[in-house]
């Protein structure tokens, strides 16, 4: 492996020109402790990252998100590359568009990159990208590459993620015909066994139909698998109808807003231990702390769990033990103690 100028080489550790702290020996524990290298990302650096699509329209291709945060890089120029982990993706670079955030971009379609300019620090970026797919898959991989220059210098940060490509969300419409109007019944349901929270749900009317709804102002719906949200419509044809032209809006397109419970309650971890780190003497390894807990959450959270977490709107956090914190200290050196008193302390006042 090579960063800069340094080089870091690995074999059998029997070579004589390595000092004796790098041999191997006979003994099975010392040859468990040969040396290694952690990584880990700078709290204050460059951060990406893929995720789901924070807005998914059944009629347009399907997306992937990217996430670009600055951090305290006054960055002057950059290249981003995002290539599919998954065999058959095809990601639609040329298409590429920011959704959130300011950011001038120019798709390179020879080399199927993006380049840009000037993003300041502590800026924020989201990008959307289409993508095809030769098969239905669960979830997607995709690798993000941003090779940068600051006045400080040139860099690059390389992270891969995956993300859910099944839509969480599922609709059924049952349509009921009178004579001069059309009722539509809307069942909404969780496609997969993770609750749903509905903050809003809308049919706006068009030029040809006017449309009433059974529930008036904002909405908040917790939706299950077994118990799902029925929401009721009234349509009927508009007095503008017969003079509207015929390139007028005709479809009607129901609009729903909703968060998974899963992705709730990370996020509401997430903010509350990074809150926590910052005025910690921690801060240092707010990334790497994050990512783990976040992780072994993630991996502990059952269907059953977030059933409860849906119906109370409480989360019962895991224990130290459980978040297996033990496993990461021992792999770091230095302040291990410190930080395993103060993450047991944040356990048990959390």
């Amino acid at each position: 492996m090579k960063s800069g100028n340094l080089l870091f080489t690995f074999d059998s550790g029997q070579h004589s020109g390595l000092p004796l702290g790098f041999r191997e020996t006979d003994d099975a524990e010392e040859a468990d402790r040969r040396p290694y290298i952690f990584c880990y990302p700078a709290p204050n650096g460059l951060q990406a990252k893929v995720v789901s699509p924070h807005l998914i329209n059944l009629e347009a291709m399907r997306t992937l998100e990217l996430e670009l945060h600055s951090g305290r890089n006054d960055i002057e120029a950059g290249t981003i590359r995002v290539r599919p982990a998954t065999a058959g993706l095809r990601l639609r670079i040329s298409e590429a568009e920011v959704v959130d955030g300011e950011l001038d971009l120019v798709p390179n379609n020879d080399s199927g990159a993006i380049e840009f300019s000037r993003l300041s620090s502590q800026s924020f970026v989201r990008l959307r990208i289409p993508y095809t797919v030769e098969e239905a898959y669960t979830t997607l991989s995709a690798r993000a590459e941003i090779a940068y220059e600051t006045p400080q210098g040139r860099f690059a940060f390389s992270t891969v993620h995956s993300v859910v490509a099944t839509l969480p969300i599922s609709v059924n419409v049952q349509d009921i015909f009178k004579d001069d109007m059309l009722f539509s019944r809307f069942t909404i349901s969780p496609a997969m066994l993770i609750p749903l929270r509905i903050t809003n749900c809308s049919l706006p009317s068009s030029e040809t139909y006017e449309v009433q709804s059974s529930i008036a102002g904002p909405v908040a719906l917790d939706v299950f698998p077994k118990q799902p949200a029925s929401l009721l419509y009234k349509i009927r044809p508009s007095d503008k109808s017969a003079t509207a032209s015929s390139t007028g809006k005709r479809s009607l397109r129901l609009r729903v807003d909703f968060t998974c419970v899963d992705d709730e309650c990370l996020d509401a971890i997430e903010k509350q231990f990074t809150t926590s780190l910052a005025s910690s003497p921690l801060n240092h390894y707010a990334t790497l702390l994050t990512s783990h807990l976040i992780g072994s959450i993630r991996s502990h959270l059952s269907t059953a769990d977030m059933e409860v977490i849906g119906l109370i709107r409480e989360i019962e956090l895991a224990s130290y033990r459980n978040v297996r914190w033990d496993d990461l200290l021992d792999a770091l050196k230095g302040r291990t103690e410190e930080m395993r008193e103060w993450l047991m302390a944040w356990h048990e006042v959390s």
